[in-house]
């Protein structure tokens, strides 16, 4: 019997844990060797008899500690109920550690004669999670600040920009308006045989629509210019200036006025311009919607080298909504959950603000978007809109 007691003990030696058992009194009856040493004691036979108090003593635990540890011990046994709890405290290497405790009750015939108790080290784990914490709000406050910066820096160009490009704007506009009557008079001039400087026939024809192309350029680019203002504001968008529109003129206006790299780009695109409905909101801001959505299915059905966008329009009882619908190769699922988040990209030349804007723009409209996906087939944004009142 003595040979298989020493065996226990030497297994219980070797348990990286604090091990230890008590009687009725919650004195201890048995340990093992990290409880005996930790708890300020040479062997474990030296610790055999000791209380809560005791330990208190040879640790310099405060007498409300003792009295706290005491007491749990004789609840455990006159309720049968066990418990585990969390520790803070110097052992015997006078160092301050924690400990994850769990204590039960002894019962031998049905009756209560202690309890067992062991607790683990957690001292290292928790500077871990501590030293984590301080590192995710370090890292989130230098998230912050670099927001911050890029949106005063982002707002200041844009604000800058504004001025000049709405002056562009509107000089396009006059040479939109008096350049057919000037290639209509260097023609009658031709035909009368004035001494006029030649031009050919074809670079007449680009005059007329260059005019109008750099109008819509300004155009589009006044609406990024406003997209990003929006964006580098914190303050909320003002929604006392919304009016109501129609969906199929404000839809028509961005395709219009979008920046296609060439034909094929714009031939990609395929509006179903039926199910008008109106919305409050402002014309510039979603036509910037459209221009987010556009611009990245295009560049989508570029990369994948297939596919083109579908935009319809449905009218439901309790709410409108409009479809953008690209059949390039979809979007990963780990990356679906996350396209909204605020500078979450995965474009080598992508900001990760375009999305994010559009669903702050839908919200101000009193809607939504979602966006379903199926890797390799299609992507498909669904925007949602209230009904309006008198629609």
């Amino acid at each position: 019997m003595n040979q298989q007691y020493k065996l226990f003990q030497q297994v219980i030696d070797a348990l990286p844990i604090h091990l230890y058992w008590t009687d009725k009194n919650t004195r201890i009856v048995g340990a093992n060797i990290a409880q005996a040493r930790d708890f300020g004691d040479k062997t474990v036979e030296s610790c055999i008899g000791k209380n809560s108090y005791d330990f208190a003593k040879q640790l310099g635990w405060s007498k409300e500690f003792a009295d706290h540890l005491n007491q749990e011990h004789f609840n455990i046994i006159k309720t049968g109920i066990g418990s585990a709890q969390e520790y803070t405290g110097v052992l015997a290497d006078n160092k301050e550690h924690i400990f994850l405790s769990q204590k039960s009750p002894i019962t031998i015939d049905g009756d209560i004669v202690g309890i067992v108790g062991f607790s683990i080290d957690i001292t290292e784990r928790k500077k871990m999670e501590s030293q984590l914490r301080e590192a995710a709000i370090k890292e989130k406050k230098e998230q912050e600040e670099h927001i911050r910066t890029m949106r005063i820096f982002a707002g200041g160009i844009a604000h800058e920009l504004r001025t000049p490009l709405a002056a562009m704007v509107n000089a396009a506009g006059g040479i939109v308006k008096f350049m057919p009557r000037l290639v209509e008079g260097y023609k009658a001039a031709k035909e009368a045989d004035l001494d006029v400087p030649l031009i050919r026939n074809d670079h007449l024809e680009i005059l007329k629509d260059t005019a109008e192309h750099i109008a819509h350029e300004g155009e589009y680019a006044q609406s990024v210019i406003t997209a990003t203002l929006v964006t580098a504001q914190t303050a909320e968008i003002d929604t006392t200036k919304f009016i109501t529109l129609s969906m199929v003129e404000i839809i028509l206006a961005a395709l219009t006025t979008f920046y296609y790299q060439n034909e094929e780009d714009k031939a990609l695109v395929h509006f179903n311009n039926e199910n008008d409905f109106q919305f409050r909101g402002d014309a510039t801001l979603m036509m910037n919607i459209m221009y987010n959505l556009l611009k990245n299915a295009i560049f989508f059905v570029h990369k994948a080298g297939k596919g083109e966008i579908t935009i319809w329009l449905e009218k439901q009882k309790d709410k409108n909504l409009v479809y953008v619908k690209d059949t390039s190769f979809g979007i990963p699922k780990e990356n679906l959950l996350r396209i909204f988040e605020g500078y979450f990209t995965t474009r080598d030349t992508g900001t990760g603000v375009g999305l994010p804007l559009v669903r702050r723009l839908m919200h101000a409209f009193e809607g939504e978007i979602t966006c379903e996906s199926v890797e390799g087939e299609y992507t498909t944004f669904t925007l949602t809109f209230p009904v309006v009142a008198d629609e």
